[in-house]
């Protein structure tokens, strides 16, 4: 679990106490009862988001945070506040505040700005890098000299200098997200705001208000005026991952976004210019979402004109070993004392790795060896320590042949069995696309399930 350095300024010792009883154990907590206070701790610890009130003795919570600002321009600052009013909102959220949060706060709310501000900060003190030595810190690597790879790279160095809208397409848990940094990391608003919304977390409506913002009465529940994500990363970049998991009313909004640049926030009419960098994300074909009624097909013309497509794990193999070694090297870093050995990993243990059809594709491989690493008891990872992947379940043609030769038994009809339950299992008993999958009739097929 990563830990979070969260600084928290005001002069409320209850609000200290609150933080102390109510936030999680993986949030480090600092505390200050004054803007000086603060300030200094800032420069001693730099915190990943700092918790300022308003209202300080010794000065506003504006000034302490362009102080903080100065020192550690990587932390994320997050105004509190019991008098929120549209000038200081605005005053706060133009000076470079994350957010701007009014008291008394909802709790779950606030944890999940600290968790979104705290991602923010981490992005902006790493360097996404592309190649297969990554050095220092940084988690946020693109990792793989493969052919595959070395595409993406260079259309990463052409786009990331454009403010063109980009789609980043590829199979869940390839890596988007890495590659949307790397766009954000080389582009003229390398140091602007960048946050990246998964369209598919949200309801329609809750979604719209999150984007767009809404007016004090927009609708029921709406007490006060609210920035949204668009204008929160004027001057910068957002992400829009999932996009083809967005609804089709608002996909029109956002289409307008990028042919206009402006935005309206929800009960107004007046429309907000911005100057914003909008990229997407999917794992979802939208040619075919689109020929199906599912996305607006004018979003995507829109959209596709630069489009970086990720390649899976299954056809960038090449790169596996040198992923191995960056996710042992990171998660040996996060959980381990720097002083013991990083474990080694068994010739088997990589050659098993490496021959995996890896549907989960890189996210499942970084899952794998944390729980390699989380089971080992020696220095070397073997295979032992590997949990069982979905290739052991499933159709391993060397065992079954090995497994049923010994035995005389009829291997082809075996396989032949392996084949038309998984196939039958992928399609969800539907015979039909079973057995074109199989390239067999469907009565063939009826009659080898029986």
């Amino acid at each position: 679990m990563k830990k979070i350095a969260v600084l928290a300024i005001d002069d409320e010792s209850g609000v200290h106490y609150s933080f102390k009883r109510l936030f999680p154990e993986d949030i480090i907590l600092l505390s200050a009862m004054a803007g000086a206070e603060g300030i200094e701790l800032a420069r001693k610890k730099n915190p990943d988001v700092a918790l300022v009130d308003m209202k300080l003795p010794d000065m506003s919570g504006i000034e302490v945070m362009e102080k903080i600002k100065k020192i550690t321009p990587r932390t994320s600052i997050i105004i509190l506040t019991a008098y929120a009013t549209g000038k200081t909102t605005m005053e706060a959220m133009s000076k470079g505040a994350f957010d701007f949060i009014t008291k008394p706060f909802d709790l779950p709310l606030l944890l999940g700005r600290i968790d979104e501000a705290a991602s923010l900060a981490r992005y902006k003190r790493g360097t996404v890098m592309m190649g297969a030595e990554p050095t220092g810190d940084d988690a946020d690597t693109l990792v793989g000299i493969s052919p595959a790879m070395s595409k993406v790279y260079k259309l990463v160095g052409r786009l990331a200098p454009t403010d063109e809208t980009v789609l980043i397409t590829g199979e869940s848990g390839t890596g988007k997200e890495l590659v949307a940094r790397a766009l954000v990391r080389l582009s003229r608003r390398a140091d602007a705001p960048y946050l990246a919304i998964n369209c598919a977390a949200f309801p329609e409506t809750l979604l719209e208000a999150e984007l767009f913002g809404y007016e004090k009465g927009a609708f029921t529940g709406a007490s006060e005026k609210r920035i949204g994500k668009f204008e929160a990363c004027n001057g910068g970049t957002i992400l829009l991952d999932e996009i083809g998991d967005m609804p089709l009313p608002l996909q029109a909004k956002i289409l307008r976004v990028l042919q206009e640049k402006e935005i309206t926030r929800l009960g107004t009419t007046k429309p907000v210019k911005l100057d914003i960098r909008i990229l997407a994300a999917t794992h979802k074909n939208l040619l075919k979402e689109s020929q199906k009624g599912r996305f607006r097909r004018d979003l995507f013309y829109r959209l596709t004109p630069a489009a970086i497509q990720i390649p899976p794990l299954r056809e960038r193999k090449a790169d596996i070993p040198d992923l191995i070694m960056h996710f042992v090297k990171k998660i040996w870093k996060e959980h381990r004392k720097m002083n013991e050995k990083i474990p080694k990993i068994d010739e088997k243990v990589m050659k098993k790795l490496i021959s995996y059809s890896w549907p989960g594709n890189v996210r499942e491989l970084e899952n794998i060896l944390r729980q390699a690493i989380f089971t080992s008891a020696g220095n070397v990872i073997k295979n032992i320590d590997i949990p069982e992947t979905d290739s052991d379940k499933e159709l391993s043609i060397e065992k079954i042949f090995d497994d049923y030769a010994k035995r005389g038994d009829g291997v082809i009809a075996r396989i032949e069995e392996e084949l038309i339950r998984i196939a039958l299992e992928r399609t969800g008993g539907n015979i039909s696309k079973a057995s074109k999958i199989l390239g067999i009739s469907r009565n063939t097929l009826k009659k080898k399930k029986l």
